[in-house]
């Protein structure tokens, strides 16, 4: 049959046309083979109204549109009263759902049933079923059925694009039905096209879903999120996003970055977003100044591909992660450092002041001692005596005011008993590794902490003891300034001795010291250093020593120095 052959893979272009065809069978008169011409032209009236129906109930249209033209055009093509269209209901295929029906003269309502116990049980296995008649009789508990005096039912399954059954497509009519290639035909075509669009729905649906997933994810994190597509084009952005931009989130959808940013910043991120899709590696920036609810806060946006399927690059999503405390953190860190820095040389400055004030009060006390003799030795009595005299009682008095201000400047700096409470060594170790952390990171050295966790606490100076650690630390950083950087490494370890005492070692991995400097190490203003005054390592030995404990230099066994100092625990 010609519809058969075209529903089925054959090929058929234009419009059937059965007038010529009778005209022509007229014309010849051919007598008793006139009968079998109609016929003829009949059929191919019925295929070319089958075919039109079909591409009407085909055409470009999709979901609800297309399956309710395509059960009304299939009853119509087939010419019985009821066409429908079912989509699994549930992931244990126990139930169906109406996605569109046909009832003869108008569109019937859509509802959930059960296939158990109807003629859909064995389409949804995955085969065509047929009852020609006595579908009630077959089916005593299908209410459907009964209700609408069905008696004879056509359907077929609908796959998906992996092959399973999604649904199935039918026909139901009121009176026997004949078993019928055409209509078989037909109904798989309309079959195909439902299944397909089934498919499309599905797809969407699933695209949706994950698209609002992706879309509450984002929008839960407490991080700003951004993607734009490979051309720069903002295809997605969360609520905190929008709000560092200064703009609704419809507002930014499909602009650029210079639709949106200061032609600067602009070209900034763009150069950013090229360097990243050439090199296809992630990225980090440092965005400072942003104005965000009135205050200036600072982000650092991480950037990386995201790919189609077949590994292409399909644009850039972006994360800002808001590191303004982070970053106020440091800033105090560092005051607390220029702050420690600041503590060091007024240290220094005392233990000199002391050193000068001694040294200084010799020659004034001799100068005192001088004019006293000198006063002893002179007659008074002349008048040149007198005003002598008068000269070495001024000489001896400011020579004693002098004395008097470089005493007052020793009360000044003298050591004081300090502040000494409970401290957890381990404690002041870690805070101090935190306010030099920026310069360790600026040098690229590895630190490692070896601290025994079940110290007891010691009785201390936590400044003072973190003032020895700072020098320690500082004298090993530029000791490494030398060191290749894969072998620069810090080491601080704390241990429990036997007596009562706790240690402290500092390691580092620069230069070791030769003999000579490590006798002279403790001595005032001995330094190995072009800028050093040689003064950090004498008060750091005397803070020690004030604690009751001792500080000490050796070689480190794989090259560079150790430093020591013990603290009793009592």
């Amino acid at each position: 049959m010609l519809i058969a052959s075209v529903l089925e893979g054959g090929q058929f272009e234009g419009t059937l046309r059965h007038a010529p065809v009778k005209r022509q069978v007229q014309e010849r008169n051919i007598g008793p083979q006139k009968t079998h011409a109609v016929q003829h032209i009949a059929e191919l009236e019925r295929a070319e109204q089958a075919l039109r129906l079909i591409v009407e109930g085909t055409s470009a249209k999709i979901g609800e549109e297309f399956f309710r033209s395509a059960v009304k055009h299939l009853a119509e093509a087939l010419g019985v009263q009821f066409a429908f269209i079912t989509r699994l209901a549930d992931a244990q295929r126990k139930r169906l759902r109406l996605v569109a029906c046909w009832m003869g003269a108008e569109h019937g309502p859509l509802f959930e049933y059960d296939i158990a116990g109807t003629p859909c049980e064995g389409v949804i296995s995955g085969k065509l079923s047929f009852y020609p008649d006595r579908v009630q009789q077959r089916f005593p508990d299908d209410e459907w059925a009964a209700q609408n005096g069905i008696v004879s039912y056509l359907a077929i399954p609908l796959f998906d694009s992996v092959g399973a059954v999604s649904g199935h497509m039918g026909v139901a009519h009121t009176a026997p039905m004949s078993e019928d290639l055409r209509a078989e035909s037909i109904l798989r075509v309309f079959a195909a096209r439902a299944g397909g669009e089934l498919e499309r729905q599905r797809t969407e649906e699933s695209l949706r879903r994950s698209h609002n997933l992706l879309t509450a994810v984002i929008e839960g994190t407490s991080n700003p999120v951004f993607v734009t597509d490979i051309d720069g084009r903002y295809v997605l952005v969360n609520s905190k996003a929008a709000k560092i931009m200064g703009r609704p989130v419809e507002a930014i959808i499909g602009k650029h970055d210079a639709d949106l940013f200061p032609p600067e910043l602009a070209r900034t991120i763009v150069e950013e977003d090229r360097n990243i899709i050439a090199s296809g590696e992630s990225g980090s920036f440092l965005r400072e100044g942003i104005v965000v609810s009135g205050e200036r806060r600072s982000y650092l946006v991480t950037k990386s591909l995201y790919y189609d399927h077949d590994g292409q690059p399909l644009g850039i999503v972006g994360i800002a992660h808001d590191i303004t405390a982070r970053k106020g953190a440091e800033d105090k860190l560092r005051q607390r450092e220029a702050q420690l820095a600041h503590l060091s040389r007024l240290t220094t400055v005392g233990e000199m002041t002391a050193g000068l004030a001694h040294e200084i009060n010799q020659p004034l006390a001799a100068i005192v001692n001088y004019a006293g003799g000198c006063i002893e030795n002179i007659d008074a009595h002349s008048e040149e005596s007198k005003a002598l005299l008068d000269v070495l009682h001024k000489i001896s008095t400011q020579a004693e005011r002098a004395s008097e201000i470089i005493r007052r400047l020793r009360m000044l700096v003298r050591k004081h008993p300090s502040t000494r409470l409970e401290i957890d060594l381990n404690t002041v170790i870690r805070e101090t590794i935190d306010l030099i952390g920026f310069e360790i990171r600026s040098r690229q050295i590895l630190v490692q902490l070896q601290l025994d966790e079940s110290l007891p606490v010691i009785v201390a100076d936590d400044i003072q003891i973190q003032q020895v650690l700072l020098n320690l630390i500082q004298n090993a950083l530029e000791a490494m300034d030398e060191t290749a950087k894969r072998r620069a490494r810090l080491i601080v370890r704390t241990a429990m001795l036997d007596g009562g005492f706790v240690e402290v070692q500092v390691c580092d991995t620069g230069t070791t010291l030769s003999d000579e400097a490590r006798e002279r190490l403790f001595d005032p203003f001995f330094t190995t250093k072009p800028t050093g005054i040689g003064l950090g390592l004498p008060i750091s030995r005397t803070l020690i020593e004030a604690h009751g404990g001792r500080l000490s230099a050796a070689p480190s066994p794989g090259g560079g120095t150790t430093f020591r100092f013990t603290l009793p625990v009592d």
